[in-house]
Formats: structure tokens, sequence, C-alpha cells
């Protein structure tokens, strides 16, 4: 069985046999997308997670798509999909367009939703399937499950080499453990205690989607620490607040072609480079596809 890996970000590629181990299974979280944005053809940064909502878009938050409080450009945006490492690569998708919610503010925690749409469509294959999401209220108590990229503690603060799962029950966000003196929670806000000791969200799991029942229910806000570390309880936001609003991009990116709100375009030349050589990732990643099934 074949598959791709990325050597150098946009850059360098080949085709190597897969060998992954991870403490998450092929077919545990298929629903979480990795952000990444090139800052150059030599420089790629991770940006954080995200849930992949149908075969061609991704929802995350709209502070994870926003450096220095400037929206990222959507044309060095690349969505990662089908990989349990960081090494290993199933498909690198190019971004066509970001939709940020339009109440949003940079730096606020109100409206924070962000839908990316990529070229093309992923296949729905064992480690890649969209999630649908919830249209319930969730009870308090709800065990669920949320799957990101953070840092590791255990590993002297690095982020995390493969993708790891977390379980999350639901708490009534009136409770003690959920007030913060100088962050209160806001009407579109879930908050989760985590289960298991000495374990929680941490630093770039942003945008991790929480997920209860097999349903989409929140993703994960930004925070400055680590509840493993902390009080212990990670905060979400509601994306039954926010259905409407994804549904109503969606059937628009169906009809119209969606713009970035970015107000720095990149340059021609680089447009035009980060353009041919993602389109150079998807076709090998296509050719990857075809050779697994043989």
């Amino acid at each position: 069985m074949l598959s791709l890996v990325t050597l150098s970000p946009l850059l360098l590629f080949q085709i190597v046999p897969t060998a992954i181990t991870s403490s998450v299974s092929s077919s545990t979280c298929p629903h979480v997308a990795k952000i990444t944005y090139a800052r150059s053809l030599t420089d790629t940064i991770f940006l954080c997670s995200g849930a992949l909502i149908t075969q061609k878009h991704v929802l995350t938050t709209a502070r994870c798509l926003h450096l220095e409080e400037k929206l990222v450009e959507y044309s060095r945006t690349n969505v990662h999909v089908g990989n349990l490492d960081n090494v290993m690569e199933s498909f690198i998708m190019v971004v066509q367009s970001i939709s940020i919610h339009e109440n949003f503010q940079a730096g606020k925690r109100e409206n924070d939703a962000g839908v990316l749409k990529f070229y093309g469509e992923v296949p729905i294959m064992a480690t890649i399937a969209p999630i649908p999401i919830g249209s319930t209220d969730m009870a308090i108590g709800t065990s669920c499950t949320i799957c990101g990229w953070g840092l590791n503690l255990s590993e002297e603060s690095k982020p995390g080499a493969t993708l790891n799962r977390l379980e999350i029950s639901v708490v009534d966000k009136t409770a003690q453990q959920c007030q913060f003196e100088r962050s209160p929670l806001l009407s579109d806000d879930i908050c989760g205690s985590n289960l298991e000791v000495e374990r929680g969200t941490c630093l770039e799991d942003t945008g991790a989607p929480l997920v209860c029942n097999g349903q989409l229910f929140g993703i994960l806000s930004p925070s400055e620490g680590c509840s493993a570390t902390q009080n212990e309880v990670s905060i979400f936001k509601d994306t039954l607040v926010y259905r409407e609003w994804i549904n109503q991009v969606i059937r628009e990116s169906e009809t119209t072609t969606i713009q970035s709100t970015s107000t720095t375009p990149a340059d021609d030349d680089d447009l035009a480079c980060t353009f041919g050589l993602s389109t150079m990732l998807l076709m090998v990643s296509f050719t990857c596809l075809v050779l697994n099934q043989f």
C-alpha cells in the first residue's frame, strides 16, 4: 500500500510505504482536519484543527484563521485530512475560499466561526469522512470525544507527533469549575470536563471537533494554556448556534465563488507558485489513492 508524505512544506514530496502507528485508530477520528499556512515556500506553519463537515468544507474557529489579528490568505492555506501523525499524509487540499462569520471581530470571542472550502472533494474512506452537525440541544452529562494535535506535556511540551483522543463530559456552564474571572462564558460556549486524569486539551488543539453520539456539537476555542494543568475543563463553541449560518455558507459556496475577506492578497508570483505546487500535490495524492486500490 502506498501513501504520500511531505518532506518539505509545499515543495518536496515522495511516495513511500505506509507505516502508521498512533494512539488513534484509522477510523476513530476520520472527520478531523489539520490546517496549515505557507508563510513562504520553505516556511509552513500549523494553524489549528478543524472538522470536516462535507467532502469540501471544514469548520474551525475564526480566531484560528487570523495571524496578528489579520485574516490569513486563502491562497496560502491548505487542509490536510486522513493523516494520523505529522509525517504521513493522505490528502492535502488547496483552499479555494475562507468564510468568517459576519459579526466576528478580531481578538474577540463572540461569533468565533469560520468555514474553509477547498478545490475538489475528498473521497469517503476509512480515514476520511465528514461529521454531521448536531441538530438538537445536548444534555448535561453527555459523554463526548475530542481528537486533536495539541502539545504533549509528557514530551517536553512539543507538539503532538500523533493525533490524540480525549474523553469529555458536558458540564453545566454555570458550574463553578466553568467560571473564569477574566473570560466569562458566552451564550455560544460549551463547557466540557476532562474525564481522564492529567490529560486535557492544550495549545494547538484549537478548532478540534467535539463529537457526541456520532454528531458534531462543538469546536474547541483557543486557550492560553493546557486544561490538564489548570482547572481541567475545556471550552467549545456550540455548533448548533451556528448551524444555520454554516448551512448558508455551504449553499452559497455551491452557487457562487466566495472570496476570502483578506485585505492583503498574496503577490501574483506567490499565488501562481503556491497554487501550482499544491495542484501537483493533489495530483500525487489522487495517484496514491488509485494505487491503494491494488
